[in-house]
């Protein structure tokens, strides 16, 4: 509890203190503010494990010194691999240690990139935007949360699960269900500090850019370069232009409720911070295939949380969740059905993430563990039948082949009709021919004269390849089961090709001209 006062309170205090630095002009002394009154506000909420953070940053700044900047991007610019803006963008070891302690997102963020912290100072932007108002929206905002947060926390105390009572005197379905209002706690919690995070930042001015650069969470103007430098250099072209923070979203809560997938949960919690597991872990593994890099990026997140045994839960049990989404979606999220299976969807990602909230909100790691034995790991034995389900689902070969536009299957292969049918006859060629060209247009004048085409082609080629067959010494049926066998001589053509309408030399040639026409 009292680490919590002084948490928060540093935070109220850091809000304060960002109007008296916004009216600081000297870009020198600046700095040197926002990093001394950031190591005062780390050594307040760390203590002594403010040395771990010391060996931390002297490590970055030995790596980032000893890094060829000629033939390597700086880790944290964001820029192209141009000797000379790198080496602009080269920082001294007095540069790095001032972005590491900085006091905005010290205490959780947002991430920001060099170059962003960088442009803080240098352009002019940071005195145009209208960063009170926004500032006192923010507080609004995280004051209700708080109201909310603390009405749950009286009826709902995190305490319950270190209650014997808790797990003798309810059943697993309780246990499960009461988990619920606590996962709405601690999204709250979660939206508090991070609102108060972002209003260190609208409170001096940081993050904001021109709107027309449309600025990402986490990396900062993405298109309008130029006019980027035309506003930072002349203050007319500055005072015409629309800004925003669109830099420091963080949540975005119509993914985070709506889902439908846990895909847009993910992408939609903590943007800035997973902007840079996508840029330093996902997007530099190109070799690799999607299931490796979100591995290797889960893994990353697994040991920057903390790499205990609560984070290892919540990251292998997502990894499995993900992957096993995107294949039950690549096999049956299609056509008429795709409403049903968003619905479906989003009630697994619900119990999901109603699963997990110990992991999230419990501070004792084998607490939490004890927590899944009393429910019997129920959610994890789902997901493996569901695994072992998709898994014959795809060796059976059930995943349809699904069009690109409009989510209906491709029309079936030719081999597939044929095989389908016990006697593989002119009549069963033609129809197969029929069924091909009907479903691949809608019918018409030129559609009827190639099918009637086709009819011909076919029927002409297999009443001549009956006429070769029929003899005194071979016959066109099987001895034992008296059904007519594929005979290696129907190649009506004389070139050795079939002719299906799958073949470039066969008839449907004439199928495909009638269409382009």
């Amino acid at each position: 509890m009292f680490e919590d006062i002084l948490y928060y309170s540093s935070l109220l205090g850091c809000v304060i203190l960002g109007s008296y630095y916004k009216k600081i002009d000297d870009v020198v002394a600046k700095r040197n503010y926002g990093a001394g009154l950031g190591i005062l506000v780390t050594c307040f909420i760390c203590g002594h494990y403010v040395f771990h953070s010391v060996f931390l940053v002297w490590g970055n700044v030995v790596a980032i010194k000893c890094c060829d900047m000629r033939t390597k991007t700086d880790l944290n610019s964001g820029a192209a691999n141009d000797d000379e803006e790198a080496m602009k963008l080269k920082p001294s070891a007095s540069d790095i240690i001032s972005y590491a302690y900085f006091f905005i997102g010290i205490h959780k963020g947002p991430y920001y990139t060099w170059k962003t912290f960088n442009e803080h100072f240098n352009t002019p932007f940071r005195s145009l935007g209208d960063c009170r108002v926004i500032t006192e929206q923010k507080l609004k905002k995280a004051f209700l949360c708080s109201v909310g947060y603390w009405m749950l926390q009286m009826n709902f105390p995190l305490e319950v699960y270190n209650d014997r009572d808790f797990y003798d005197n309810y059943g697993s379905d309780y246990r499960f269900i009461s988990n619920m209002p606590r996962l709405i706690m601690y999204f709250f919690k979660y939206q508090i500090i991070m609102m108060l995070c972002t209003s260190i930042c609208t409170e001096t001015g940081f993050g904001v850019y021109p709107a027309k650069c449309m600025p990402t969470p986490g990396h900062g103007p993405t298109t309008e370069f130029s006019l980027l430098k035309m506003a930072a250099g002349s203050p007319e072209v500055a005072l015409q232009q629309e800004y925003n923070f669109a830099m420091l979203k963080c949540f975005d809560n119509q993914k985070l409720v709506m889902g439908p997938k846990m895909k847009d949960t993910v992408r939609g919690w903590d943007m800035p911070t997973r902007y840079w597991f996508w840029t330093y872990t996902y997007k530099n593994m190109v070799k690799s295939n999607s299931t490796v890099r979100s591995a290797v990026s889960f893994m990353a997140w697994t040991i920057w949380a903390g790499s205990s045994k609560k984070e290892v839960i919540v990251a292998l049990t997502l990894w499995v969740y993900i992957h096993l989404e995107t294949e039950y979606a690549a096999m049956y999220d299609a056509g008429s059905l795709k409403g049903a299976w968003a619905i479906g969807f989003t009630i697994m990602r619900i119990l999901c993430l109603i699963y997990l909230t110990p992991c999230f909100v419990i501070a004792d790691a084998d607490q939490a563990i004890n927590y899944y034995r009393s429910i019997y790991w129920a959610y994890h034995i789902l997901l493996i039948v569901l695994t072992v389900v998709a898994a014959a689902l795809y060796k059976a070969g059930h995943q349809p082949r699904m069009s690109s536009s409009g989510g209906k299957p491709f029309p079936p292969r030719p081999k597939e009709i044929l095989d389908a049918g016990k006697v593989p006859s002119s009549a069963n060629i033609v129809g197969a021919a029929k069924d091909i060209a009907k479903n691949m247009a809608a019918p018409g004048a030129a559609m009827n004269k190639a099918v009637n085409a086709t009819e011909s082609t076919i029927a002409n080629a297999a009443s001549q390849s009956s006429n070769k067959n029929s003899g005194p010494t071979k016959s066109g049926t099987d001895k034992a089961g008296g059904t007519d066998k594929p005979s290696g001589t129907d190649k009506p053509d004389g070139t050795g090709r079939t002719n299906r309408p799958d073949n470039p030399g066969g008839p449907s040639t004439s199928l495909n001209a009638e269409r382009k026409n």
